[in-house]
């Protein structure tokens, strides 16, 4: 049956996940050499159906006459569900629950992860782009809540589209957005992705009935021309934003110390 473990201990290795077999050896190995202990591990385990559940194992060891582990004796409880409800937890606190999409924090995490591994790996290159939508509080004023909240629905849909799989669409604000996009240092190769961005916005997001139009304005800072830094980069992107405001909306501008638009 669902979890239905017999047999001695190592015969578990085949049924193991294989990121958790270096933590249950290590745990074994222990009990097996100081004969006393505990084992107190989370486990995957593959089920009849291939799929991987999750057990809480509790074990100890029982010594026989010869000072030796004879066998270990415990239970393996199945927390599979316990996990999920923990997972979409640790997942909520880092997601809108709106859009679905990354939130402020989570986008500043993989920023931060980012910058850390471009010291290292030049190909990384990340470039923060920070969006507002223009007349957004109009829309939500005059058509109300429900129909803000298609709007930025339907936004995060269409950013999403416009970007690879490795990058970041998050939402970071009321109708603020930010892009964290990888590998794209040179001009020539963001300013497509800039254009793409500008046309999600060109149909109209029709929610019952009602034709709601906005459109975005952007700053792009890259790095390392524009920021080595994670303060430096969302600063630079936020300054170029407020330049494609200035400049008639609709629009994008880089950061001042690279690539004009």
């Amino acid at each position: 049956g669902r979890g239905a473990l017999e047999g001695p201990a190592s015969s578990w290795f085949g049924l193991l996940h294989p990121l958790d077999h270096d933590r249950y050896q290590a745990a074994l190995d222990t009990v097996l050499e100081q004969r006393r202990g505990r084992i107190n591990l989370d486990l995957r385990l593959r089920a009849h159906d291939g799929n991987y559940l999750c057990f809480m194992l509790k074990a100890r060891p029982v010594v026989g006459s010869d000072g030796e582990v004879v066998r270990l004796v415990g239970t393996l409880t199945d927390v599979t569900e316990f996990k999920t409800a923990e997972e979409r937890l640790l997942h909520d606190a880092v997601h809108d629950n709106l859009t679905g999409l990354p939130n402020r924090q989570l986008f500043i995490d993989r920023l931060e992860s980012v910058l850390a591994f471009s010291k290292s790996d030049t190909g990384l290159r990340p470039t923060v782009v920070v969006i507002d939508l223009d007349r957004f509080k109009q829309v939500n004023d005059s058509l109300g809540h429900d129909a803000g909240d298609a709007l930025l629905q339907a936004v995060s849909r269409r950013l999403q589209q416009q970007v690879r799989e490795v990058d970041t669409v998050a939402r970071i604000g009321g109708d603020e957005f930010a892009i964290l996009l990888s590998g794209l240092s040179e001009p020539q190769a963001i300013e497509p992705v800039c254009r793409r961005i500008v046309q999600a916005f060109e149909t109209p997001v029709v929610f019952q009935g009602q034709a709601m139009n906005t459109s975005p304005s952007f700053g792009v800072a890259c790095y390392p021309a524009q920021g080595g830094t994670l303060d430096a980069l969302s600063r630079e992107a936020d300054r170029a934003l407020y330049e494609a405001k200035d400049a008639g909306r609709n629009t994008w501008r880089f950061a001042a110390t690279g690539p004009g638009a």
